[in-house]
């Protein structure tokens, strides 16, 4: 869908030396990451420029110079579009707002500027810092504003610019532990992620993204943190899409509520595609599957191979992930709904509308979905006026469940807790259910992060699918399949711990900063 090829510099800092930040590097990374997921950016042509505590870079302006000059020697005049992203610390000085590197206060107009040099097809700049908005790329509501300001000066030889700065030139952005995001990184995430927003073609335009950012971020600062936006590109841009693999028509699944602050990743892999399975050459086509091996009988023959194969696969994973790893305890589910964690529902959702979405739901209504009305949306004491500013109540509550003691369907969950505080706990499992026309095998790792009493929130969750058909020939491509998913595990535990190691540090250094002043 996307010709042009698409770059970015993506820039997060959190190591100030006054008043440092906690989530700017995560911040930069996930941005990267839902580039390349959905964006149509390909890794080696994102920059990504990072500085924390453990791995500064002191001399950013050069860095942000030297990926500019490798992307203009790459880069196609009206063709190639750009993307500019930054977090971090921003100011608002002699009528110019700033981004802080740590070498120097860099005025957001010159990187219009030297952006837009390069005549992209289209300029995207978000940028999460605080005073970001004041006087830089506007269709110009100030009276007699110069036309250095103006947003048309730069996209002259462009078909458009979009822009999102956190916030005016009097507000300051934010950051909680929460969301472990800027507040405007988060929503633009989040509507990025939300597959609902985006059109029967599975599109998403700027248009839609700006109004949901724009929203959500005002709302959830309570109006104290209101987002600076502009959008003039030419025609219907897709600047996020849903591969074909993935794509789920708004006709073939109901509306859900969405939580803003929740999203699931799906993996480039957990899209169902026979051609990475490692299929045998004498594997029989679709067109010849018996019908007589679909019975009850070969199903459960079949699911309970995969599940006791898995099973021992998992559990030699684990083993080994475990033998220097004293700090973890092992606690072992097969049945979803006795994992006492908050975001389990988010979890029973997010498989439940997948399913449904790639049409890969099990039989026996095993996933269910059930609508009924919101008693708070129809019976106010208030009525009108408390609905006029109140938060909005949906007419209808939409709840999804997973009926774990069908005989379709197989659950093993291992959940990782750690005694160590600066070793995240996590779980990982895989479920095995009957579909109409085969068997589906998906796998699950995520993230329990720290409720500020214990390791109790569900996120990150990474789920891929894959299906198989009932046949004789499933047996071998099942042993020689490679469990991929979890052999990440090791990889995944190692930014987990990093950006939980960073958080706990930069608290205990502010802490230690705050004891030493008491004390003087």
């Amino acid at each position: 869908m996307v010709k042009e090829r698409r770059f970015a510099i993506v820039i997060g800092i959190n190591d100030y030396e006054h008043m440092p930040l906690y989530y700017c590097v995560n911040d930069a990374i996930s941005v990267r990451q839902i580039l390349i997921d959905r964006c149509g950016f390909k890794s080696e042509d994102i920059f990504l420029l990072t500085s924390k505590k453990d791995e500064s870079i002191k001399e950013m302006t050069g860095k942000y110079k030297e990926a500019l000059r490798s992307i203009s020697e790459n880069f196609r005049k009206s063709e190639d579009s750009i993307l500019f992203y930054f977090a971090g610390h921003g100011n608002y000085k002699e009528d110019k707002s700033n981004i802080l590197f740590h070498d120097s206060e860099y005025p957001i107009k010159e990187i219009h500027n030297e952006v837009s040099a390069l005549n992209p097809k289209v300029q995207t700049y978000v940028i999460d810092s605080c005073n970001s908005g004041g006087k830089v790329l506007t269709r110009g509501q100030e009276p007699f504003l110069p036309q250095e300001f103006l947003i048309g000066k730069y996209i002259e030889n462009s078909d458009g610019a979009m822009l999102l700065y956190a916030c005016g030139s009097n507000q300051k952005a934010r950051e909680t532990s929460e969301m472990q995001h800027g507040l405007l990184t988060n929503e633009f995430l989040n509507v990025l992620a939300n597959e609902e927003l985006y059109d029967e073609d599975g599109i998403l335009t700027p248009s839609i993204i700006q109004h949901h950012v724009l929203k959500q971020t005002s709302q959830n600062s309570n109006f104290e943190q209101v987002p600076v936006v502009e959008n003039r590109i030419s025609g219907i841009y897709p600047f996020a899409f849903i591969k074909e693999e993935e794509k789920v028509s708004v006709r073939e699944v109901e509306p859900v509520e969405t939580d803003q602050q929740f999203s699931v990743k799906q993996e480039p892999e957990s899209s169902i595609d026979e051609q990475k399975l490692p299929l045998p050459k004498n594997v029989e086509s679709p067109s010849t599957v018996k019908k007589a091996s679909y019975d009850k009988k070969s199903r459960l023959k079949l699911q309970e191979f995969i599940d006791k194969l898995l099973t021992k696969k998992l559990n030699d994973i684990l083993e080994s992930f475990m033998l220097d790893r004293s700090q973890y305890k092992v606690s072992s589910f097969t049945d979803i709904n006795d994992l006492d964690f908050e975001g389990v529902d988010e979890l029973v959702k997010s498989l439940v509308v997948n399913a449904r979405g790639k049409k890969i739901s099990p039989l026996d209504d095993i996933f269910t979905t059930t609508k009924r009305p919101n008693t708070r949306y129809y019976t106010n004491q208030f009525s009108a006026l408390f609905k006029a500013f109140a938060p909005k109540e949906p007419e209808h509550i939409i709840e999804h469940s997973i009926d774990c003691k069908n005989d379709y369907i197989d659950i093993n969950i291992k959940v990782l807790i750690s005694d160590d505080i600066f070793s995240v706990s996590f779980g990982c499992g895989f479920i095995v259910y009957q579909s109409r026309w085969g068997l589906i095998l998906t796998t699950l790792i995520f993230k329990l992060n720290w409720d500020g009493e214990k390791d109790n929130i569900i996120e990150d969750i990474t789920q891929s699918d894959y299906p198989f058909l009932i046949q004789d020939d499933t047996y071998k491509l099942i042993e020689e399949m490679e469990l991929k998913d979890f052999s990440t595990i090791q990889r995944t535990l190692t930014t987990w711990n990093e950006e939980r190691k960073n958080e706990l540090n930069s608290f205990i250094r502010a802490a230690s900063i705050q004891a030493a002043s008491l004390k003087k």
